[in-house]
């Protein structure tokens, strides 16, 4: 097994889309973490009444379950099988004990990182992809009477894509047929990016779309994904995950395993790189030539001439800039030297923050809120994040970032924030740190997570809706004043130096 370094960033985005004949969502996701390495998996349940729901969840706790209770070094293939047994095993004693269940499935896929290798395993239509050095690569096959077609040379790739038939799978997890097809080990790349989705995506976007949005950071991708999905049609649950693979430090040769890479075609050098090796040539003839002409020569008098000229030029406006240049005194130099050890220590901290937090760029639509409500004030980073406790989704740096858990704030089962909602918890965020002091030291990470228990004052809180105004001028009062809006979470807020704790609402 290689030792390596390997740090990824994730996300994920689930959404019951929009067909109104659905009421609710029956794909289910998780991330998990331990021995074994990280271990991601999405399922798409059916079955009709609650089955899907059902089964797609007792899918994923049920895979968890086993790989946290039996993982053993060595044998990830065929953990990944007994697992997929196991939850197999879940889903038909769960439609024993309840026979209104019968019927119920799922599909699944399933992606396992462990240092610098990965495993995947699949049943069903989901899919996951890879992006690596600009080629997507499909790394599943589904299984469907579409693709069967299409493997017997009935109907093509773009016939599939309409064909009536396109959502029948001829295996799923809780139906006779169910084996997963399991891949691995392979190795890592850094800048690996893989997507594990549904159908409800695929459905709709392109693979040369999908590409485009995976080098993004993964929670706008995610986003973004979900967002054209619906807007052409959405007929379907919509869920995806993304990992982006950062850093990937183990040395390897490759191995026949590797998903292969479009490479360049061989082919005669550039023109160019031709047109300057035949002057460098040039040049080496002249200088040689040049040598064994007598220094009495006229034409080597007068280029000797020339380059007494140039140098003499030279020195004289070095000369006159350096005399032009004013001194600094002792007092600005003191200062340049005392802004210089401030601002690298604050530097340090934000990207050892960035790593901490596993934070990315934030969605534009949030990034253009921020700077209309920055104008007079410091301009500050907006990022989002996906580590850290759930109850801390706000962190606070002063004169530099705010950052926050989009993924737990928007999740309807967690904050069920609106858009506008977020808006205004960034924008408190904004008014709570001005004049706070920038956040350094060595224990700067112990200074980051300490939980504080004041409520947000009115003087904060009045700033930050005077900032929103400029922002949403006609809303603001209603958005942070409406106990039913913005509103309802200023006293769930618990304000620590550099973060926020928000208790989760209660649920009606």
């Amino acid at each position: 097994m290689d030792k390596s370094t390997v740090r990824l960033r994730f996300a994920n985005q689930t959404d019951i889309g929009r067909n109104p004949a659905r009421i609710k969502n029956e794909d289910y996701s998780g991330q998990f973490e331990g021995e074994y390495g990280k271990l991601f998996i999405v399922c798409d349940g059916m079955g009709g009444a609650q089955g899907g729901e059902i089964a797609s969840r007792l899918c994923v706790e049920s895979v968890r379950n086993y790989f946290e209770t039996n993982y053993l070094p060595g044998d990830e293939r065929g953990l990944i099988a007994k697992a997929v047994d196991f939850a197999q095993d879940k889903i038909l004693e769960t439609v024993r004990n309840d026979p209104d269940l019968e019927g119920m499935g799922t599909t699944l896929v399933l992606l396992l990182i462990q240092e610098a290798n990965y495993w995947f395993a699949h049943s069903g239509d989901s899919r996951i992809y890879l992006s690596r050095g600009g080629a997507l690569n499909l790394l599943t096959k589904d299984h469907s009477e579409v693709q069967a077609m299409v493997d017997s040379g009935i109907i093509t790739l773009e016939q599939a894509a309409t064909h009536p038939q396109r959502n029948i799978i001829t295996r799923a997890i809780g139906s006779s047929s169910y084996a997963p097809d399991i891949s691995g080990p392979h190795k890592l790349q850094q800048d690996d990016v893989f997507l594990l989705c549904s159908d409800g995506l695929t459905e709709y976007v392109k693979d040369r779309e999908l590409l485009q949005q995976m080098r993004e950071e993964p929670m706008v991708a995610c986003v973004n994904l979900v967002e054209m999905a619906n807007e052409r049609g959405g007929s379907d649950n919509i869920t995806v995950q993304l990992i982006h693979v950062q850093q990937c430090s183990s040395f390897s040769l490759g191995s026949k395993d590797d998903i292969p890479v479009p490479r360049r075609k061989k082919g005669w050098p550039p023109v160019a790189v031709i047109g300057t090796v035949l002057i460098f040539l040039a040049a080496v003839v002249w200088y040689s030539l040049s040598l064994n002409k007598s220094p009495n020569q006229p034409g080597v008098k007068k280029a000797k001439t020339q380059v007494e000229e140039r140098v003499a030029k030279h020195q004289k406006v070095k000369k006159a800039k350096k005399a032009k240049k004013p001194k600094k005194s002792k007092k600005a130099a003191t200062q340049e030297i005392q802004t210089a050890q401030q601002t690298q220590p604050q530097a340090n901290v934000l990207a050892s923050v960035d790593q901490k937090l596993q934070a990315g760029s934030a969605i534009e639509s949030y990034l253009a809120m921020l700077d209309k409500i920055s104008v007079g004030g410091p301009k500050l980073q907006l990022k989002f994040f996906t580590g850290g406790p759930e109850n801390q989704p706000v962190y606070i740096l002063p004169g530099q970032a705010i950052y926050i858990n989009y993924q737990a704030l928007q999740d309807k089962n967690s904050y069920n924030m609106s858009k506008d909602q977020i808006e205004a918890l960034i924008t408190l965020a904004v008014a709570y740190a001005r004049g706070k002091t920038p956040l350094t030291g060595s224990d700067w990470e112990r200074k980051l997570t300490a939980p504080g228990t004041a409520s947000i004052d009115e003087t904060t809180y009045s700033n930050a809706l005077a900032l929103y105004s400029v922002y949403d001028e006609v809303n603001a009062k209603t958005l942070f004043n409406n106990d039913s809006r913005f509103g309802k979470y200023r006293n769930l807020i618990k304000a620590g130096t550099y973060n926020f704790i928000i208790d989760l609402p209660p649920k009606k």
